[in-house]
């Protein structure tokens, strides 16, 4: 039989399998595979350890940024390698003893470029950054890409509804924002069965549409009429209807048996009731 080369180990120590290494461990093959068989839940595993000590199993703590790891993906263009994406484990504060801190750098490369640009990160607060570029995201999710559309969900071939479902802790509440089916434009905003919509500004309600559709600004509990204006600030008017066109500024249709149109007058006695100029 004729023998072949399998795996070689350099004089520098490196170790070559089905090539000759130009780094501690060089493969080529069309894949490897990493097998566990135990009786437990232990998985099989790839650790990416760093110390800032130079000797080998030396410990010196490293420092807020430092790279520990990283998994790259690079690919031939016809006449070098260059970097397609990769996955960077780095430290993400002021590390010491029983505390690192840690996040996750996603990078690709552009359509006609050949550099990697930041895409996504996930810091050591478990907060997301898609677009934010090396700052940290501000809120449990944030999304900045400088375009007018941040975030797309649906299928341009479906006739179904697109729906975004965001539910608190609470209650049974939601939001719920729903892109119309095909031939459907309009955008739908509900909430659970019993509740309403609520227009805050911090803990501070502003304006109410309730469970039976009635509208309250001002007003938190607009029971009595379909629109109720409260707390209207001194020298400001509750209702202003400017029209400047050849067409009705205020029309009351009224079809029953009560009043048109109700005044209950509890100001000073000198006020006018309604003044027409």
């Amino acid at each position: 039989d004729t023998l072949a080369e399998k795996m070689r180990i350099d004089s520098a120590g490196n170790v070559g399998i089905g090539r000759s290494p130009s780094v501690p461990l060089d493969v080529q093959g069309s894949g490897m595979a990493i097998r566990i068989n135990t009786a437990d839940a232990s998985p099989a595993e790839i650790n990416f350890r760093k110390s800032r000590n130079t000797s080998t199993d030396g410990h010196t703590v490293i420092q807020d940024d430092d790279q520990i790891g990283a998994i790259g993906f690079i690919a031939s263009d016809g006449t070098e390698y260059e970097w397609a994406a990769r996955i960077i484990g780095e430290v993400d504060g002021t590390p010491g003893t029983n505390d690192m801190p840690g996040r996750l750098v996603f990078q690709t490369t552009a359509d006609g470029a050949n550099s990697l640009t930041e895409r996504m990160r996930i810091n050591a607060a478990g907060d997301i950054g898609i677009g934010t570029g090396s700052s940290d995201p501000s809120a449990r999710l944030e999304i900045d890409d400088g375009n007018a559309t941040n975030i797309y969900i649906g299928d341009s071939t479906s006739t179904t509804y697109n729906v975004v479902s965001m539910n608190g802790t609470l209650g049974a509440g939601y939001v719920g924002i729903a892109g119309g089916a095909s031939g459907d434009n309009n955008l739908y905003l509900n909430c659970a069965t019993g509740g309403g919509f609520y227009f805050r500004e911090q803990e501070s309600t502003h304006m109410v549409l309730n469970t039976d559709g009635n509208l309250g600004i001002g007003d938190t509990d607009p029971s009595e009429a379909k629109l109720s204006i409260d707390s209207v600030a001194s020298g400001d008017a509750g209702i202003k209807v400017k029209q400047d066109q050849a067409s009705i500024g205020v029309w009351i249709d009224h079809n029953a048996n009560e009043n048109a149109l109700y005044i209950d007058h509890d100001g000073a006695t000198s006020a006018e009731v309604i003044k027409i100029v």
